[in-house]
């Protein structure tokens, strides 16, 4: 189904929590498929709670706390980079 909505048109993706509950294999997949859409030019925003996915696939990281985006970091940002702005320690 996600290999459906990415096809060639598509332009831009909203992925919320794109493989959670699903087995490792299956999440290589749902990685690979967003991976390819930017890779053609497409953009992906990506709203998920798993850190790592985050880490995995952004260019950017927006964090929020409390409805409100406490900071913007690079794709390369560390987890205590982002965990200070997720707590509002910044």
């Amino acid at each position: 189904m996600l290999a459906r909505e990415l096809d060639q048109d598509c332009v831009v993706a909203i992925a919320h929590s794109p493989t959670r509950g699903l087995d490792v294999k299956s999440c290589g997949t749902v990685h690979a498929a967003l991976r390819e859409l930017t890779s053609r030019g497409g953009a992906v925003l990506l709203i998920s709670e798993d850190l790592e996915e985050i880490m995995t696939l952004s260019d950017r990281i927006l964090v929020m706390n409390a409805g409100r985006i406490t900071g913007e970091l690079p794709g390369t940002a560390s987890a205590n980079e982002i965990g200070a702005l997720m707590i509002g320690d910044h």
